[in-house]
């Protein structure tokens, strides 16, 4: 019985070995960009009760000067932009950060790309301080178009070893759903290769470049891959500049039914008149401000623009068109503003505040 076991655990694992054949090196200098580009950034200086202290920034080993200096306080270093926390030296004694990021690669097939999921850590030791940096593969994510035009994923994690490799099919076990940071594959995305990466294949032309780097937070790179094959205005969007009306498209399924992707021109993908384009691109508009701008344009509002900012600005989502039905924009919101100057003070009758936001005033 041990033996048939045995015999068969190898089978499978020369079809994996089989799968891996192919793969480039991964890119060199890996364990550098994590260090300055995605590990969190830190200000080690000497102690000084003036507020005002000399140090060197973690990310680019420059000495600045900085003010208001305090210890797990946030400043910008002057000369690489990033964000650092401030940490005096003599007091911290170890730090550990760790992040998740993912590689891009041609797979073995044609026009074929493997997503691979990379662990980086960072240990700091010492007033020096003294810097260790380490860079795994955790994950592996076969993609591909398949023959019904949708994609075809493989996933494989690594494991603990054994007869033949340490890689498994399939995805990372979790503990009641929790996935943990080893299963986690969602993270930041390194562009340096992502160009030639892309060439020949279905998402040549994604510009998924220019989505991450507006965003600079982690992803999940699949997803999106899959969604711009699925969706053929994402390219669209993002290249006109709206960045979360895509995120909503890759990330929030009851879209399709909000955007207009039978046509090409960007009002008429939205629903909205052409002189609200440049309105909302600077807006940065979402999925749900959207929804509300649309009626107001149905509405044929001469001061919607205006609305929608006094809506962000004040925290208020609904209740407003039924207001509207009696009077104008310009006179709904002076009432407002002033009906809520006076109503916040107002106590209820066990000493509660009754109007806390606008919204509640906006709703009596």
């Amino acid at each position: 019985m041990a033996a048939r076991k045995k015999a068969n655990q190898v089978k499978k694992e020369r079809k994996i070995l089989a799968r891996m054949e192919g793969i480039p090196a991964l890119p060199d200098g890996l364990e550098d960009w994590a260090y300055r580009h995605i590990l969190p950034g830190y200000f080690f200086y000497n102690h000084s009760k003036k507020g005002i202290a000399t140090g060197v920034c973690s990310v680019c080993d420059e000495e600045i000067t900085l003010e208001n200096v305090k210890h797990n306080g946030e400043a910008v270093c002057p000369h690489c932009g990033r964000k650092l926390t401030m940490k005096p030296r003599g007091r911290v004694k170890r730090l550990y950060d760790r992040e998740t990021f993912q590689v891009v690669q041609r797979g073995p097939a044609p026009g074929e790309l493997v997503v691979r999921i990379m662990k980086a850590a960072v240990a700091y030791e010492g007033d020096g301080p003294v810097v260790y940096v380490s860079v795994r593969e955790a994950a592996r994510q076969f993609v591909q178009l398949g023959s019904d035009g949708n994609m075809v994923q493989e996933r494989f994690y690594r494991s603990y070893q054994g007869e033949l490799t340490d890689w498994k099919e399939g995805d990372r076990p979790t503990n009641m759903g929790y996935v943990t940071f080893e299963g986690e594959t969602c993270g930041h995305l390194y562009c340096d290769n992502l160009p030639e990466a892309l060439e020949g294949t279905p998402w040549q032309y994604c510009p998924i470049v220019q989505f991450y780097q507006h965003f600079r937070s982690p992803m999940e790179l699949c997803t999106f891959f899959s969604k711009f094959l699925e969706h053929p205005r994402l390219e669209h969007l993002i290249k006109t500049g709206f960045y979360r009306l895509a995120a909503d498209m890759v990330y929030n399924y009851f879209i399709c039914k909000d955007l207009d992707e039978t046509q090409n021109r960007t009002h008429r993908i939205l629903g909205v008149m052409a002189e609200d384009v440049p309105f909302l691109r600077e807006l940065d508009i979402n999925l749900e401000g959207l929804k509300v701008y649309r009626e107001y344009c149905a509405m044929n509002l001469k001061d919607r623009q205006k609305l929608l900012l006094w809506q962000a600005e004040n925290g208020v989502r609904h209740n407003v068109l039924p207001a509207l039905e009696h009077m104008t924009v310009h006179k709904f919101m002076k009432f407002m503003d002033g009906q809520f100057s006076f109503l916040r003070d107002q106590k209820a009758q066990r000493g509660g505040q009754r109007y806390k936001s606008m919204q509640d005033v906006v709703t009596e």
